[in-house]
């Protein structure tokens, strides 16, 4: 699973475009995206199918982090949150 390069500068475009104050990562791996969001006073959770990663991120991030996929999410019909695609 490959993780974000730079999370810090990813942070900053999705804040730049998209403005909002919560965010879903889908796909979320280590957590840095989830974390640089937070950093930066975001809502920011994420999802993966890796229940071993998402361990290790809810030691340092507590309830971000959920076992799920994109084709599944967990979250009700009448939730909205925004989500952006990423692709790394």
């Amino acid at each position: 699973m490959k993780n974000i390069e730079n999370a810090y500068e990813t942070a900053e475009e999705i804040l730049n475009c998209c403005g909002g104050t919560k965010f879903l990562d889908i796909g979320c791996g280590n957590g840095q995206l989830v974390q640089e969001l937070l950093i930066r006073g975001m809502d920011a959770q994420g999802i993966d199918i890796s229940a071993s990663r998402l361990d290790e991120c809810n030691k340092t991030m507590p309830g971000r982090f959920h076992l799920s996929s994109a084709t599944t999410l967990p979250l009700p019909i009448n939730h909205s949150i925004p989500l952006l695609p990423l692709i790394a």
